[in-house]
């Protein structure tokens, strides 16, 4: 039997970029372990990129002038566009692509107004594409592409949303959309417990936040929670970059946490399991995410969660046994949320061990792809739109 040839088309691959290129990467090495021949095109900057690489899966890095590591730009975006386009239209001529999936209706999706896909192709919602889902900061974006981001999304094949509040979302951009929800998923081997048994935690606790350092992940809000907590409770670690990271050591330092806050930079995949594996609490109070990479990557290690009520967060941490969930931009709130686990350090062990059980049931990446390849078989075989609520 020919294998299925499936395009992934992203502006953003690891190390470049957030959770969307993680989430590119994973999806396509699990689809070549279950037979897919894989594609994936994205963009580099400057920056030498490692391209992890995997039999059965092709990388495709085109030279773009993006801003940094983790912020591609207006300029580096339009540079993809065009360059990938070229692609396209070569790999529609040489009938060398089963299917293609783009990450992200705007901009990924704008691709299909230059190289209109001659096979199937259906848009992976991401957060960031949705004109509601993440506010203020794409709202000019938005308002200038909202014609363009619906003709997308009633064009494609099947749309994707990586939780049911961006479903809803996009259904709100575009009435009469039904999106099919296929969460992200996680790696449940590299990340994942201690071999030894968590000791009950003591005073500090260990917080760790691991994001792309960015207005909406709330960190600023967290900072200011922990400067008017008494001294001696927490200790947080964080790892990632930004555009933010400059104004948030700047905060810490205003508010005298140098000796309680330490920021790391961005780091590999095999170091990061052990700050998740040595914390004794995840805290991310976004109030922009969709399904977050780390909040899974987190749980998966056996840690509980502290979070913002927004979003797909809300799908992920059921509030009270998961972890907590604070009212997103709120410090009193939060400082009340974290005081829990000063209250009863237990719940960090009761929790954690709850979360690991439910990441290795539901969210493994091997269970996720197979969810997108019966998408993909279907696709194929019908040649048109699937039912409106088929489950895959």
């Amino acid at each position: 039997m020919t294998p299925m040839k499936i395009l992934l088309v992203n502006y953003e691959y690891p190390p470049a970029g957030g959770g969307a290129g993680r989430a590119t990467r994973q999806l396509a090495l699990e689809l070549v372990r279950l037979g897919c021949r894989v594609e994936v095109l994205a963009s580099r900057g400057k920056e030498p990129l490692e391209c992890f690489p995997e039999p059965g899966l092709r990388i495709r890095l085109l030279s773009t002038h993006r801003k940094s590591v983790h912020e591609t730009g207006p300029l580096a975006m339009v540079e993809f566009l065009i360059k990938s386009s070229i692609h396209l239209r070569q790999s529609a001529r040489d009938q060398d692509v089963d299917l293609i999936m783009y990450f992200f209706s705007i901009p990924t999706g704008l691709a299909t107004f230059l190289a209109p896909p001659a096979t199937p192709w259906l848009v992976s919602l991401r957060g960031g594409d949705i004109p509601d889902f993440n506010p203020g900061e794409y709202r000019l974006f938005h308002a200038l592409l909202k014609r363009a981001n619906r003709s997308i999304l009633r064009s494609a094949h099947a749309v994707v949303a990586n939780s049911l509040s961006l479903a809803q979302a996009a259904s709100r951009l575009e009435p009469g959309l039904q999106p099919l929800v296929i969460p992200n998923g996680v790696d449940a081997v590299a990340f994942s417990p201690p071999n030894r048994e968590k000791p009950l935690p003591t005073l500090p606790l260990q917080l760790l936040l691991v994001s792309r350092l960015n207005y909406l992940k709330g960190v600023q809000y967290l900072l200011d929670a922990l400067a008017q907590l008494p001294q001696g409770l927490f200790a947080l670690t964080i790892i990632g970059t930004g555009f933010h990271e400059t104004s948030l050591k700047a905060q810490c330092a205003r508010l005298g946490l140098e000796n309680q806050v330490r920021f790391l930079g961005s780091m590999e995949q095999q170091e990061l399991t052990g700050h998740y594996q040595a914390a004794d609490l995840f805290v991310l109070p976004s109030f922009g995410d969709s399904c977050s990479n780390t909040i899974l990557e987190a749980m998966a290690c056996g840690l509980p969660i502290v979070a913002a009520r927004s979003g797909g967060t809300t799908e992920l941490v059921e509030e009270g046994i998961h972890g907590f969930l604070a009212n997103p931009q709120d410090t009193p709130s939060l400082m009340t949320t974290l005081m829990r686990f000063v209250a009863d350090p237990t719940l960090c062990l009761t929790m954690g061990n709850r979360n690991r059980d439910w990441m290795v049931e539901k969210y493994a990446w091997s269970a996720v792809a197979r969810q997108h390849l019966r998408l993909f078989e279907s696709l194929l075989e019908s040649r048109q739109k699937p039912l409106a609520h088929a489950q895959y």
